[in-house]
């Protein structure tokens, strides 16, 4: 008994130092999102900014009070700030944007808050949203040329603590990431009666889930009961889009509970809206409800704010900028802490019921990339998390685990490389059957009218990583006058034969010219015999336009093997005690080449998550 009572005192204190630290995180263009008790290195903020204080007095700062207003660019459009100052120092701060709420939006009030503790510009980028970070500063350094403010002073460095304080903690379950996976882990260890520390790697909750559409698929929901139990359709669906290389009692695991794991979010408040997704007919993608029963576009932040919501409610402590660093093994072999490290403070936590890792993947890696998926090496990141460096596979591998993956990253739905950006509707022309779709051999691949799931599955059956778009001349006025402006801007390619336009691309010419001389040849017979485009047409001899289509990834496939309650495996295929994983980064066995569909990650999240949690949690009270 008195030993619980120290956990809670000191779990309890370190919480406190928590809300302090951002007691001031409001925010002026919205809500701040749920779970803004997070911080790093709580216990010294107060030192750091009594230091600032200290080595402002003394010193005469030249800036001129008045309010200014600065704009840059962030990640979705203009942002514009406010500043107030007054007596010498910036006072108070208003930011506008359209950033997204559960990532740019949450970092522009990090980032505030850093520059009115520390009076300057030159901080840190809040990691998770760095471009969102940038522009801020950006129309910061505008104000301050304005306000002509003393460079020296506030664009000075923040000095950095010359040596770093320790402390123990010791908590019932310790979960590393609070994606989906980590919040699902976190929450229902809570919800069972653990005590539970929730630590993030970024300055911002909700790693790669932020940035996702929020799809959850599911049968047996609230929303979709009525329609019956097809977990198991849905589960073989899952199994063939995998190739059948992939591990069906995962599959099936994640679908059975499904509808159990949205009904626990709704229960909490969170709305969603029943569509189709990933090329099915069935309605069995739940996604975020816009407030008028549409769906909510980038609507991943409420999925993890919901249960963040609630995690904080009921006691739960979350810590940002503080990542794992390193398991702590017995001589058993069984995992029973972390050492995890903020800014400012070494923290040794004692885990009673074990760890669960859910740091997500590892695209930002190359040499894991290289390592663990070499056939994805070259795809540009389209919404990887800037902490997704593969911690999972390095903590978990101390411990002696199995890492499996099949070699691939998670392909993105792709778009032709900066057309849109003058206006050149190439999309409508492919699906109108007047341009050529081809891969690196300018051989053709797919049918060009095809969904983006199915492109993006052919894409990722291919060798190379970037694709092309072929049209010829003969455009509208428009549509070539935006044409030509795009070849300006380096994004298109012209050329008045297909051998100059292989040329430019130093690519093969005659595969090309066979290609088009193929297709010609179809669409004057109306059938294309080779992928089925129902609106072939021929191109014309001339001038023609070459277009590309880089190939994205939204994630990585691979890190420790999990059995069916979420325990890390060894190669004999025992588990490791004490250590759990979930989520992107124990997604190995869940797919194969192809993203399955949209929603099948969130849910897979929830399920080996809540599992994680659940047992960890057993495990504290055994």
């Amino acid at each position: 008994m008195q030993k619980e009572k120290k956990c809670k005192v000191r779990l309890l204190a370190l919480c406190l130092a928590a809300m302090l630290a951002f007691s001031a995180c409001t925010s002026s263009a919205g809500e701040t999102p749920a779970g803004e008790v997070s911080t790093s290195g709580a216990a010294s903020e107060e030192t750091a900014a009594g230091e600032a204080e200290t080595a402002a007095e003394g010193q005469e700062v030249s800036i001129k009070d008045g309010t200014y207003i600065g704009e840059a660019e962030g990640y979705h459009g203009t942002i514009t700030v406010n500043a107030v100052v007054e007596g010498g120092a910036i006072t108070d701060i208003e930011i506008e944007h359209t950033e997204t709420t559960g990532i740019g939006g949450v970092g522009l009030e990090v980032a505030k808050e850093r520059v009115l503790e520390a009076q300057t510009v030159n901080i840190d980028n809040v990691s998770g949203a760095t471009i969102s970070t940038a522009g801020f500063k950006a129309a910061l350094r505008d104000i301050l040329e304005q306000a002509e403010a003393d460079p020296a002073i506030f664009e000075a460095e923040t000095p950095a603590p010359t040596e770093k304080a320790a402390q123990e903690l010791t908590v019932d379950v310790v979960v590393a990431g609070s994606g989906v996976a980590g919040e699902a882990a976190a929450l229902q260890a809570l919800e069972e009666g653990a005590e539970v520390l929730l630590l993030e790697k970024c300055s911002i909750i909700g790693g790669t889930t932020n940035a996702s559409g929020g799809a959850i698929m599911a049968t047996m929901s609230p929303l979709n009961e009525e329609a019956g139990d097809e977990s198991v359709e849905i589960a073989d669906w899952w199994y063939e889009r995998g190739e059948e290389k992939v591990n069906y009692d995962q599959l099936l695991f994640v679908t059975q509970q499904s509808g159990e794991n949205v009904k626990w979010l709704m229960d909490m408040g969170w709305e969603a809206v029943l569509g189709t997704g990933g090329d099915s007919v069935k309605e069995w993608s739940h996604r975020p409800d816009d407030g008028t029963g549409n769906r909510l576009a980038n609507g991943g932040y409420t999925v993890v704010q919901t249960m963040n919501s609630k995690f904080t409610e009921l006691g739960g402590v979350t810590m940002t900028d503080t990542p794992v660093t390193e398991l702590i093994i017995n001589e058993d072999g069984e995992v029973t802490g972390v050492i995890a490290e903020s800014k400012d403070t070494v923290y040794t936590i004692t885990a009673r019921g074990g760890v669960v890792l859910a740091t997500g993947g590892f695209d930002n890696s190359e040499e894991m990339l290289h390592e663990y998926a070499p056939y994805g090496e070259g795809t540009r990141p389209a919404g990887a998390n800037a902490g997704d460096t593969g911690d999972a596979i390095t903590l978990a591998l101390s411990a002696g685990a199995q890492i499996v993956g099949p070699g691939y990253t998670m392909p993105s739905w792709n778009s032709i490389d900066g057309v849109s950006n003058y206006g050149a509707d190439v999309a409508s022309l492919r699906s109108a059957g007047r341009a050529i779709e081809l891969n690196g051999n300018m051989e053709r691949f797919v049918d060009e009218t095809v969904t983006a799931e199915k492109e993006k599955a052919a894409m990722a059956a291919e060798e190379g990583h970037v694709f092309y778009v072929l049209i010829d001349g003969n455009q509208d006025p428009e549509m070539l006058e935006a044409l030509d402006a795009a070849v300006e801007g380096g994004v298109v390619f012209k050329g008045e034969s297909l051998a100059d336009i292989a040329e430019q691309l130093g690519t093969n010419a005659e595969n090309l010219e066979a290609t088009v001389a193929h297709w010609n040849e179809m669409a004057e017979n109306g059938v294309d015999e080779d992928f089925g485009n129902p609106n072939i047409q021929p191109l014309q001899e001339g001038t023609y336009y070459m277009c590309r289509i880089f190939e994205g990834n939204t994630g990585t496939y691979g890190g420790p093997q999990i059995n069916l309650d979420s325990e890390v495996l060894r190669p004999d295929g025992t588990s490791i005690p004490g250590l759990y994983a979930a989520g992107e980064c124990a997604n190995g066995e869940f797919y194969y080449r192809d993203y399955i569909c949209g929603g099948s990650s969130l849910s897979m999240g929830l399920a080996f998550g809540r599992t994680a949690g659940r047992n960890a949690a057993a495990r504290a009270a055994e």
